[in-house]
């Protein structure tokens, strides 16, 4: 009898390796999609690195934005073209422009 136990050990413990393999392997893949899918998951640093260079490139971009809305500048010195601030333009488009009618009121109903 003794005989007969060892080889059902032995398939045990093969069992329960390759079930606990099998296992890991399920586990390090569910934790490696979390960590790549989850929002709230903390940033890798390059992620972080990523977010500060964007951030300065737009912070950046913005203020140059800004300087050609906001200043006087001459565009073609032969031909005396300029280009001015965008607040002063709209108020020179609005000055230029006829008076809006307005709508007639409605027409009483007609009796029928």
């Amino acid at each position: 009898m003794p005989s007969r136990m060892r080889p059902t050990a032995r398939i045990d413990v093969a069992a329960v390796i390759v079930v606990s393999v099998v296992a890991g392997l399920l586990s390090l893949s569910v934790m490696l999609m979390v960590q790549t899918h989850a929002p709230h998951g903390l940033p890798a640093p390059q992620t972080v690195d990523m977010r500060l260079r964007e951030r300065a490139e737009r912070t950046r971009l913005q203020a140059a934005q800004h300087a050609v809305l906001s200043t006087y500048r001459v565009l073609d010195a032969g031909t005396g073209s300029v280009a001015i601030p965008i607040e002063r333009a709209t108020e020179l488009v609005v000055a230029e422009r006829p008076e809006v009618p307005q709508p007639k009121p409605p027409r009483p109903p007609r009796p029928q």
